[in-house]
């Protein structure tokens, strides 16, 4: 989460990666929003795995074959309480 330094009530914008991705290297890229005003929230998605072995690099994506509607229904859920919360 990057917050402004200005004080009272803020647009939010809630950003997810693509897969592959992580939210640091996400959120460095919409920084500029957080100096524009924005509160931003980029949040991590659960599942990471290796994008590639050499040189060994991780990505995370939200969904995975195995009970994907469950996983779909627990991002969702999650991504509510997050908004709530901000």
């Amino acid at each position: 989460v990057m917050a402004p330094a200005a004080g009272g009530p803020l647009p939010v914008i809630m950003a997810f990666h693509g897969w592959g991705q992580s939210c640091r290297s996400f959120a460095r890229r919409l920084a500029p929003l957080a100096e524009r005003g924005f509160l931003l929230a980029a949040p991590q998605a659960p599942h990471p795995f290796y994008v590639s072995m050499e040189p060994k690099k991780v990505g995370f994506t939200w969904l995975t074959v195995y009970e994907r509607d469950r996983a779909a229904a627990e991002c969702i859920d999650y991504a509510e309480r997050l908004l709530a919360r901000l």
